[in-house]
């Protein structure tokens, strides 16, 4: 009766039991069953690197861990260890799970358990095994009995997911067919996980820093379903989204920026980084981090933290990192790209990378490793899109640019960074990052704003998310083109305000992300440059202020009549260094540069070569009446008394910071940048103009004669961004609709985008293609002309 219930109460909630039948297997099963050791055993006797690889566990290099120990049990032989985890197992026996989880929602998690009683099975006597299956089996029934319902943005996966997932482990290591239909199925579990939580085919809706809690659970999962012949629930199960445990892991891949490369060391490898804990900094977000020129790396195998599971002794539970789960994910997919990114955890020198002895993978060559392809993509449920130049597999080793632009969405741990830049790469280095203030948990007033973000902020007003909102986009071989708008893309659907949101943030629903503000975002990104169009507008007047923070210093060679100030934002924040042009309608150009900040090259961590390549950034606005510029140095930290702030100011750091804040107060505006990055200490782009602009429109010219560009950018933001426009000026013309782009020489002019017609000067008598299609244009003196 009570299974029928609780199988009703999954259909109401409309969550289908598996019923899948199990194949028994012999314990031990879901780490190392008896074929995998003996393999283990064969290769530690066969092949010198796996003899080192067993002697340096001995000496401790994989650390002291659940995992070790009943590695050092069961390959290894080890009696004494086995002996002491099973002590520490049987003290669940004394633990009701009510006693051990209090509130059911406080982070508790027994999955280690479930793999003490697998690996332990046959040294356990029968009173032991009934007794600590007994416990098991409460374990489980609390979940079922007390199931958690909840939503993406009402739940802390962290937090809130370890005990659910920990009893599906319990259940698989009993191989209770009927524990694991239900366990599979209930409410915030698995099943849900990959059906409802993750967001375009496979993104975390937190922060993502926070996902490292769950993924290697999700993992041993699978694996103990694999081999009591269930790989449907598990590697095989594909939710209705589109979200699988591979595509889970292979996200990391579709936020990842190019490589960082570190002289003396071995490159990083950095991805998107949002929300509370995204860290300050040049490497911020890493997927694989390098070796510094120290000979150091911060690529630990194992975690654990009081947020994200305590075991039923209160102990922090240790979870599997990320090159632990990509190890596992190689051994499961060796077709996949898993193995170019363990490549390059290697250290300097070592020719192949040598994984860890868990999970049966062999040295790997990093010849021949296949990197994955990288296309450029908007995520329209988790609420960004990520640019990329190049969008082959030598995206990841090549100088070329990405970008990540933030739209309005609403994750878990957000920091109000609506409509802002999450990061430009670029010369195979952040060029801008997101800077947070570390003050305790990031919770001021800098860090919950776009104040600390490379985005518009409006009257000093705290942005606020919307949903999901339209946006546009393009990425041919030429150019990558998105744009979004900031309004509700369902109304019908609004945040209540009950959504778990940090500490700092409002917690109300919203439906504009700046009350009265109608706003859009376009982005254009070549091998060159970065062509950015934020468009605001109200009907009152407003101060608009525009960012971006840069590491490095400025480089005081740009015009304009700069003098020292002290204007913004003094109440709060320890700003250093504050200068200001008052620009009025002329045009504005900063250029910052990667220089040390240290009287001492030498002393610094990145080294002097690092910053003997002389990469920067310079970044121009058109000119628009009423403009302001501002530069200051990036601030580290509070005023004293403002948010608890301590009274120390932190140093500033040796790589520096530069924050750009340009400043309009108007009721409608559009900052129209270059941002230009650039090596060797030289920018190439000789000029940006305006050829023609409307309340909705813009067409510029880009130019550079050192690297060849000349390009023309159209765009029409706004209501009326379908609707044929033309812009003319400098003795050129542009029909279009939409967007396009155009890239001029001698022997040809490529276009994208929606443009009907065009006169345009050219040097020569070049081709015309249209979108990639040769069609016919007339030349005349110097002038081309094509009507579609």
């Amino acid at each position: 009766m009570r299974n029928l219930i609780a199988v009703l109460f999954l259909f109401l909630l409309g969550i289908s039991p598996a019923f899948a039948a199990i194949t028994p297997a012999a314990h031990p099963f879901i780490l190392w069953n008896k074929q995998d050791v003996a393999e283990m055993k064969k290769k530690a006797a066969t092949e010198d690197w796996a003899k080192k690889q067993q002697a340096d566990l001995l000496a401790g290099k994989y650390g002291d861990t659940t995992f070790t120990r009943l590695y050092r049990y069961q390959v290894l032989g080890d009696e004494e260890v086995g002996k002491a985890e099973l002590d520490y197992l049987m003290h669940i026996t004394a633990q009701s799970p009510q006693q051990v989880y209090g509130n059911i929602y406080q982070r508790m998690d027994s999955y280690l358990d479930a793999l003490r009683y697998d690996v332990l099975y046959d040294i356990m006597t029968p009173e032991q095994r009934n007794s600590v299956e007994a416990s098991f089996r409460e374990y489980i029934k609390f979940v079922i009995d007390k199931p958690y319902v909840n939503d993406r943005l009402s739940i802390l996966p962290n937090m809130q997911m370890p005990y659910i997932l920990s009893s599906t482990t319990l259940a698989i290591a009993l191989q209770d067919e009927k524990l694991i239909n239900e366990m599979w199925a209930v409410p915030s579990g698995y099943q849900w996980f990959f059906n409802e939580y993750l967001s375009d085919g496979g993104l975390y809706n937190e922060e993502f820093n926070k996902m490292g809690s769950l993924v290697g659970e999700f993992l041993i999962i699978a694996r103990g379903f694999d081999r009591i012949g269930l790989p449907e629930l598990g590697y095989g199960y594909t939710g209705k989204g589109g979200a699988s445990l591979r595509s889970y892991v292979e996200s990391l891949m579709w936020m990842g920026y190019p490589r960082t490369d570190q002289p003396g060391g071995t490159p990083s490898y950095s991805r998107i980084s949002m929300g509370d804990t995204r860290g300050a900094g040049p490497l911020q977000g890493v997927i694989v981090y390098g070796y510094d020129r120290s000979g150091n790396a911060n690529n630990a195998l194992w975690g654990g933290a009081n947020m994200n599971g305590r075991d039923h002794k209160g102990n922090k539970v240790v979870k599997l990192n990320t090159p632990q789960w990509f190890e596992i994910m190689a051994a499961k997919y060796p077709e996949g790209n898993f193995s170019y990114f363990l490549a390059q955890l290697r250290p300097p020198k070592e020719g192949k990378y040598t994984p860890t002895p868990f999970w049966g993978l062999e040295p790997i060559d990093p010849a021949k490793v296949v990197a994955p392809a990288a296309p450029s993509r908007v995520y329209p449920e988790r609420g960004f899109a990520m640019l990329r130049a190049n969008e082959t597999p030598k995206y990841w080793e090549s100088p070329d640019p990405a970008v990540a632009l933030q739209f309005a969405t609403l994750y878990v741990h957000y920091t109000s960074d609506c409509f802002s830049l999450l990061g430009y790469y670029a010369y195979n280095r952040p060029i801008y990052v997101n800077r947070a203030i570390f003050n305790g948990y990031n919770a001021g007033p800098w860090d919950f704003s776009v104040q600390g973000h490379a985005g518009v902020v409006v009257d000093n007003l705290q942005a606020q998310p919307i949903g999901e909102v339209p946006t546009r986009q393009e990425f041919s071989p030429l150019v990558k083109f998105t744009s979004a708008r900031g309004i509700m893309l369902h109304p019908e659907k609004p945040y209540t305000g009950k959504e778990v949101r940090s500490g700092g943030m409002y917690k109300g629903a919203a439906t504009e992300v700046y009350p009265g503000v109608d706003l859009s975002r376009s982005l254009f990104l070549t091998k060159e440059y970065l062509f950015d169009v934020y468009q605001l507008s109200s009907e009152k007047p407003r101060t608009y202020d525009w960012l971006v923070h840069a590491p490095g210093v400025l480089i005081p060679t740009d015009l304009g009549n700069w003098h020292p100030a002290k204007e913004l934002h003094t109440d709060r924040f320890a700003i250093t260094d504050e200068s200001k042009f008052d620009a009025g309608a002329d045009p504005v150009a900063i250029t910052i540069q990667q220089n040390c900040a240290l009287p001492d090259v030498e002393k610094s961590n990145f080294g002097k070569e690092w910053y003997d390549r002389k990469i920067g950034v310079r970044v121009r606005l058109l000119g628009e009446p009423g403009t302001s510029a501002y530069t200051y140095t990036t601030p580290t930290c509070y005023m004293p008394g403002t948010e608890g702030a301590p009274p120390t100011p932190n140093p500033t750091p040796e790589y520096g910071g530069i924050s750009v804040d340009i400043q309009r107060k108007t009721t409608s505006t559009a900052f129209i940048a270059l941002h230009e990055p650039y090596e060797k200490g030289t920018p190439k782009i000789d000029d940006f103009q305006r050829i023609a602009q409307t309340a909705d429109a813009v067409a510029v010219s880009v130019t550079g004669k050192a690297n060849g560009v000349n390009d023309r950018l159209l765009l029409r933001w706004g209501n009326k961004a379908g609707e044929v426009i033309t812009l003319a000026g400098n003795g050129e013309s542009f029909t279009f609709a939409d967007h396009g782009y155009l890239r001029i020489s001698t022997d040809k002019v490529e276009t994208t985008g929606d443009l009907r017609a065009l006169t345009l000067k050219v040097v020569g008598t070049p081709k015309l293609f249209i979108n990639g299609k040769e069609v016919t244009a007339t030349v005349k003196d110097g002038v081309l002309t094509w009507v579609g």
